[in-house]
């Protein structure tokens, strides 16, 4: 059974990640290998700040990754997907229409020709990185599915996703730099990505899919059936240790230990998580499914296992059910399995084009067969090969010209 290797990158406000996973012909996927490293002050909130920098990292990673897996079957990377968040990603509602001709049924194409068009809608200040359909209106009926339906006006409610132009212009020169292709030169939004953790019932009953990274919280509201509302607060799990750290007078590993161990939120983590889960509940008010999300509040990302975090968003928000969850649709290592990993690991279902470097055919030089100048031949040099103060070789000539030559030399004598 042949199988692809596929790479992804993401790029988080903490550390970037990296990982390897095999593809089969089923659309099964196996992650082969993990790596990651600090950003060290080269991504703030999401956004690149330094290329040079980021570029490095991402270097070391797909060199990581190439190390672990060296065999026949894998020499190494030159390709990769590469997904973000950042403090500029938002979801905007967008209606593109389209007009059917009379008497003929909505079609898969126009479907296609709708989300095209919201792909490639122009902002003078972002770009789109991705699609989600919440719904259609064929003339005045709203309907989930309008396959095979006739109509004069087909009307698509998309949520866009997007993000400053400047976001996907810092990552492709990035990748520029590390010498590593884009697939398809496109970016991939994880929120879309990770999603993919709750369940079709949970969508269509409605939940808050909340992701609390190092320096940012991205608040995803989802019902029947679709996204409805994606923000991102400006706020995460580092905002925490700062606190500690100012309040204490202590260093950052100090205060991000102490913040670890805590059994019970204390004073100062308790105001800031407070703060956070306002701004949560403010999200899901613009959202306008205040008091409609059945199915709860499910938490992931990189602070998501904070001690008391679970109990205070249920008080904050009044929702009973919340959960702490990573994704667990691939085959994957232990190590993997963990809810800081979930933006990661989601993004690699979008994955499929193989981003194992290609090995080059060497061709068979052709054979030259070399022949000797006979003396009927004419043997001439390139003009400048004939080095200074050096006679030309004499020129050969032709039996009749010799034979001439002869001729009158004898009449002459």
């Amino acid at each position: 059974m042949s199988r692809t290797l596929i790479c992804a990158i993401q790029i988080g406000t903490s550390r970037f990640c990296a990982a390897a996973a095999w593809r089969d012909n089923s659309g099964n996927y196996e992650i082969a290998a993990i790596a990651n490293e600090p950003t060290e002050g080269c991504v703030r909130r999401g956004c690149i700040a330094d290329i040079e920098k980021a570029a490095t990292h991402i270097q070391s990673l797909i060199r990581q990754l190439g190390e672990r897996l060296k065999s026949d079957e894998c020499t190494g990377f030159d390709k990769a997907y590469v997904g973000v968040n950042g403090i500029t990603l938002r979801s905007l509602m967008f209606h593109p229409s389209i007009e059917l001709e009379e008497g003929k049924t909505v079609t898969q194409e126009d479907v296609q020709i709708l989300r095209q068009r919201s792909n490639q809608k122009n902002f003078p200040t972002d770009n789109v990185l991705g699609v989600e359909p919440v719904g259609y209106r064929l003339d005045d009926v709203d309907c989930l599915n309008p396959l095979g339906r006739t109509g004069d006006t087909l009307v698509a409610n998309h949520q866009l996703i997007v993000a400053r132009k400047r976001l996907l212009m810092d990552v492709r020169q990035t990748m520029k730099l590390a010498k590593i292709e884009l697939i398809k030169d496109r970016v991939i939004a994880t929120p879309l990505c990770v999603g993919q953790i709750l369940t079709p019932d949970e969508k269509q009953r409605g939940c808050v899919l909340v992701d609390i990274g190092h320096s940012l919280t991205t608040v995803s509201v989802y019902a029947n059936g679709a996204l409805q509302h994606l923000a991102t607060i400006p706020l995460g799990g580092n905002t925490v240790t700062l606190d500690i750290a100012k309040a204490k007078n202590i260093d950052w590993e100090e205060a991000e230990a102490e913040k670890i161990k805590q059994e019970k939120l204390d004073i100062v983590s308790r105001c800031r998580y407070e703060e956070i889960a306002a701004n949560i509940e403010h999200q899901i008010e613009r959202s306008g499914y205040k008091g409609r999300l059945a199915a709860g509040c499910v938490l992931t990302g990189g602070a998501a296992n904070q001690n008391g975090l679970q109990s205070l968003i249920a008080e904050r928000l009044g929702i009973a059910n919340v959960s702490v969850r990573s994704f667990d649709k691939l085959v994957y290592g232990k190590s993997a399995k963990k809810p800081e990993f979930a933006a990661l690991t989601t993004m690699i279902n979008q994955c499929t084009v193989d981003c194992r470097i290609e090995e080059e055919e060497i061709e068979d030089e052709p054979r030259t067969t070399v022949t000797e100048p006979t003396e009927t031949q004419t043997v001439s040099n390139p003009p400048g090969d004939q080095k200074a103060g050096q006679d030309s070789p004499p020129k050969k000539t032709s039996g009749i010209v010799k034979f001439l030559k002869d001729l009158v030399s004898g009449i002459e004598d």
